[in-house]
């Protein structure tokens, strides 16, 4: 396949297609469409590669052991956590460390405590091997929350045993156990305050006193305040779960630090206790040079109902950071339920969309980011009168600008913009043709790459398309059946994938319940189209699919139960079918299942090492 769709992080989708790679703002509503679940994958030790791990774990030689323990771990063996132990007790270091890792990895708790006596501190010079065996316990047995770990912890710290990675673990695990004994906090305030102490030592002293303690800290914050800037970071940490009066002073103190990263951490504990605290920072929402700083700040300014808040925010649309800029469109969005807000926010959104114009062609637009946010938020408020001047947007230098366009218009839906639209996407079917599209551009530099170009348009294309499936334009339908057909066009096959999906879901979106024979025919067709030696794009065929099924074209029904019942066929396309199938005929098929997944491995083929020396090795394959 060239092209393919790839579900992100909160509704990013992003688009790989022949090296290029670009970001959409928004999902349109035929990748928000849920109407069906993919099973998900399941995975199982083989017994072949059980019995052979467990003969392995019986073999004299380094090697086998390494392997076998590695295995055990990557695939999380537990039944064989017994044998693993013993191996605890073996004099080389490799394979201690092994066992220590494969019983952590399968959570083989029940052997803590014999983990714990490798951790004990002999003074002697030690490999790296048996310092890294130390934290690895140290930190899976502060995860465990085993007591018994913490008198060895207190004594590692307390008595400054070993090197300083292993004083390290010993803190850091001392936090995660979470047991705040007079004693835990007392040799964890000696070591955070102890200035002759490594940095990264005290750091993990007062993180780890901030999880454990939320009062009676204040003192040593205050102290480690008053050192440089190390020292202030922790004293943030220190005060994680402070709120007393006075840890809310020192948190305004290191709040106003000249160092961004206390200030951003002061701020977010500040944001917890009482987001009003953090309101008197509120010009660094946009003032500050720490995206963090401009964050917290910008998130806190969503719950403060003033004038001044409000031009923060419209400002902070156009933040250099993704983050920063949604958290402002989302902060304006709620504000704009309070109707002494909304016509202000209004009014600031279609300023920022009709300076926009005066960038339209412009080859590298300066406040796109303002102009994407703008547009995706107008259209939650509801704003017809900005319907044209989102139309000319669709047609932006920037794809995120004018995705965001087309997703305002989609809401917005204005009768006056129906045929206007259709006219786009008329324009839009040339361009890819011509293998020119328009005035946008890519990414880097504003250099002009045709694969980028085209993917961009492919894009904008496919959203135009799912906009007129959603108002139900039929005028639009010659258009989007003229899409149907497959054509890749040589040094242009990055386009048009998106695109033709787009509008056969349009299609069915149109004619839902009321399949024209032709047009079932050609998007069947399509949907078919797995067996040729250039098969169909994956996203047509599950579009296609869709569309049959909600056109209810009757004649197909059988094909839906194939497309279920292929099992080399893409999971998509089988549950797609599945749906279709009980749409169209009201008969629910079962669920498309993925075989499990077998651990195998072709390395294990033990051999007894200590065969007699009158004879070969012997091996202990069955």
């Amino acid at each position: 396949m060239v092209g393919r769709l790839i579900r992100g992080v909160g509704g990013i989708i992003v688009v790989a297609a022949m090296g290029v790679v670009v970001a959409r703002a928004s999902a349109g509503p035929m990748q928000e469409e849920y109407l069906y679940d993919l099973p998900e994958p399941t995975d199982y030790v083989s017994d072949f590669l059980s019995d052979r791990l467990d003969q392995a774990l019986g073999q004299p030689d380094a090697v086998t052991l390494i392997e076998a323990l590695n295995d055990v771990a990557l695939y999380e063996v537990s039944g064989l956590a017994e044998r693993v132990s013993g191996l605890l007790d073996d004099p080389r270091d490799p394979i201690r460390n092994g066992a220590v890792a494969a019983l952590i990895a399968s959570d083989a708790r029940q052997y803590a405590e014999k983990m714990l006596r490798l951790t004990q501190w002999s003074g002697a010079a030690s490999s790296g091997e048996v310092i890294e065996r130390i934290q690895r316990i140290d930190l899976a047995l502060g995860k465990w929350r085993v007591r018994a770990g913490v008198e060895v912890w207190v004594d590692r710290v307390g008595r400054e045993l070993g090197p300083r990675a292993l004083q390290w673990s010993a803190a850091t695990a001392l936090g995660s156990a979470g047991f705040d004994d007079a004693a835990v906090i007392d040799v964890l305030r000696a070591a955070v305050v102890d200035r002759g102490r490594a940095i990264e030592i005290r750091m993990a002293a007062a993180e780890a006193l901030g999880k454990l303690r939320d009062a009676e800290l204040e003192p040593t914050a205050a102290r480690l305040s008053e050192e440089s800037t190390a020292g202030a970071m922790m004293a943030t940490r220190v005060l994680k779960r402070h709120g007393s009066a006075e840890a809310i002073e020192q948190l305004h103190g290191l709040a106003q630090h000249t160092e961004p990263a206390v200030q951003g951490e002061a701020m977010r504990q500040l944001f917890a206790i009482d987001v009003a605290l953090v309101w008197r920072y509120r010009a660094l929402a946009v003032a500050s040079g720490d995206p963090e700083v401009r964050l917290v700040n910008v998130r806190a300014l969503a719950e403060r109902h003033e004038l001044d808040s409000i031009d923060l925010l419209l400002t902070a649309l156009d933040d250099a950071h993704p983050m920063v800029r949604d958290s402002a469109r989302v902060g304006l969005h709620v504000l704009s339920n309070d109707a002494d807000l909304f016509e202000v926010i209004r009014d600031g959104l279609r300023r920022i969309l009709t300076d926009g114009l005066a960038q339209h062609r412009t080859r590298e637009p300066t406040h796109w980011r303002a102009v994407e946010q703008a547009a995706l938020l107008i259209g939650h408020l509801d704003d017809q009168t900005m319907a044209e001047t989102l139309l000319v947007l669709v047609d932006y230098p920037r794809l995120e600008a004018r995705l965001a366009a087309v997703d305002a218009l989609r809401r917005l839906a204005p009768p006056a913009m129906r045929g206007p639209m259709v006219d786009l996407q008329k324009q839009q079917m040339r361009r890819i043709k011509a293998g020119v599209p328009g005035r946008h551009y890519s990414d880097a530099g504003g250099a002009e790459d045709p694969n980028v170009r085209i993917a961009h348009e492919d894009l904008v294309g496919g959203e135009v398309a799912q906009t007129l499936g959603v108002w139900d334009v039929r005028e639009a339908t010659p258009l989007f059946v003229e899409l149907i057909p497959k054509v890749k066009k040589v040094g242009h096959a990055v386009g048009r994938e998106y695109f033709r999906a787009g509008a056969i879901w349009a299609l069915g979106m149109i004619y839902e319940d009321d399949a024209p024979a032709g047009i079932a025919e050609a998007i069947a067709g399509r949907m078919n189209d797995d067996f040729s030696l250039d098969p169909e794009y994956t996203e047509v065929r599950v579009q296609s699919v869709i569309a049959i099924g909600r056109m209810k074209a009757m004649a197909h029904a059988e094909d839906m139960h194939k497309r279920v019942a292929y099992l080399t066929d893409d999971l998509r396309i089988r549950a797609a079918g599945r749906w279709a199938y009980e749409r169209m005929k009201g008969v629910v098929l079962e669920q498309p299942k993925l075989e499990p997944v077998a651990y195998v491995s072709s390395f294990y083929s033990p051999v007894n090492r200590n065969a007699g020396a009158g004879g070969s090795d012997e091996s202990t394959d069955d």
